[in-house]
């Protein structure tokens, strides 16, 4: 079962996790103006940070920017995409790479 949680606050991660770490949300936000967001199933002990871009009059959010993928190098499913676009469809995402 996968019991995706959202979040606004930062998730605790690991430290070989630089790029789903608080710190590193912050640069983004300070050197690009994303928004971050972060985002967890602790059933199955995966999480990320998801950098929100505009694009126009779009939001595109970045799983793990600029690498991708879950804390730990977790490459997401398909499923994983479709049940995260669920979760985070109240967060004024339009899409979700």
């Amino acid at each position: 079962m996968m019991d995706w949680q959202a979040s606004t606050a930062p998730a605790d991660a690991p430290a070989d996790s630089l790029f789903h770490s608080a710190a590193w949300m912050r640069v983004l936000e300070c050197g690009f103006g994303c928004e971050s967001l972060y985002v967890a199933d602790e059933g199955r002990g995966l999480r990320a940070g998801i950098s929100g871009f505009r694009a126009g009059p779009f939001r595109i959010g970045y799983l793990g920017f600029p690498v991708g993928g879950f804390v730990g190098r977790v490459a997401p499913s398909t499923d994983d995409f479709r049940i995260l676009k669920n979760v985070l469809s109240s967060s004024g995402l339009t899409g979700l790479k």
